[in-house]
């Protein structure tokens, strides 16, 4: 629809201004930068190995989370993607939070590093988890 129209023409029409508005104002001031290991435990290297982080989660809060996503892997992601940005915000007061998720890709050699997603969220205290979701 839009092959060899300038992106300056597009951008400027009445049609995308909301939308242009939007991405100014929400993108306009970085997010502040927390960390949660100190410098000594942060690995700036990228290992060629996968790593791989294991935690329980008790039989009632697996049921619990299972109900709510119907059983669904991308619902459970999500939950637990949401679940981690209400702690961020419970335990550093920080409203505007960036996480990064990796991409799966699918017959990947070792060689292959898969790409990440930034994913911005800014909270309120106001908000719910429904909300939040």
């Amino acid at each position: 629809m839009y092959k060899k129209i300038d992106q300056r023409v597009i951008l400027s029409s009445p049609k995308f201004r909301t939308q242009k508005e939007y991405w100014l104002e929400t993108l306009a001031s970085p997010p502040l930068t927390t960390d949660f290991f100190p410098p000594e435990q942060t690995v700036n290297t990228v290992s060629p190995e996968p790593v791989e982080l294991h935690f329980p989660l008790p039989d009632t809060v697996n049921r619990s989370l299972m109900k709510l996503s119907n059983g669904a892997d991308m619902s459970i992601y999500v939950i637990l993607m949401a679940t981690l940005n209400a702690l961020i915000f419970y335990y550093t007061g920080n409203r505007d939070i960036v996480l990064q998720s990796p991409v799966y890709k699918a017959n990947v050699s070792k060689e292959t590093l898969n790409a990440c997603v930034w994913m911005r969220t800014r909270l309120n205290g106001e908000m719910t988890f429904k909300e939040l979701i």
